[in-house]
């Protein structure tokens, strides 16, 4: 298996984990990384949804042994800027679990969302 199949089996078995996960139908961006200087938000990342619910987001998936960290954030972060979207760095290594990383603030920010509407729901079901 060369390099470029074993990226896009990764890219789609990411799509698997978000769509279970989110319940939004994620697809593998189609040629992902052979178009660096489009800045169409729907090329950018390794993985969009169609519906644009995760539009926020500009995600890139690697499955390698050895790890580049510096320069896959960076190359993360510079495609999330030309799409106007938040950097999401998916890394997994050879028999091991999806390790994700973004920016500590979209991180608590979206936990904060998540207590928020916890909450909500809870006041929901006591009133009613």
């Amino acid at each position: 298996m060369n390099s470029q199949d074993k990226g896009r089996r990764a890219e789609r078995e990411l799509c698997k984990i978000v769509t279970a996960s989110t319940g939004e139908k994620c697809h593998r961006t189609p040629m992902s990384g052979a178009i660096p200087s489009i800045s169409s938000a729907d090329l950018y990342g390794e993985v969009f949804n169609k519906d644009h619910t995760l539009q926020f987001q500009a995600w890139e998936a690697k499955n390698r042994q050895a790890i580049s960290f510096r320069k896959w954030w960076s190359e993360t972060k510079d495609r999330a800027a030309l799409s106007g979207r938040r950097p999401v760095l998916a890394i997994r290594l050879p028999n091991a679990e999806w390790v994700v990383c973004s920016w500590i603030n979209d991180y608590l920010g979206a936990y904060g969302t998540i207590k928020h509407l916890e909450k909500e729901i809870e006041a929901m079901r006591a009133s009613a």
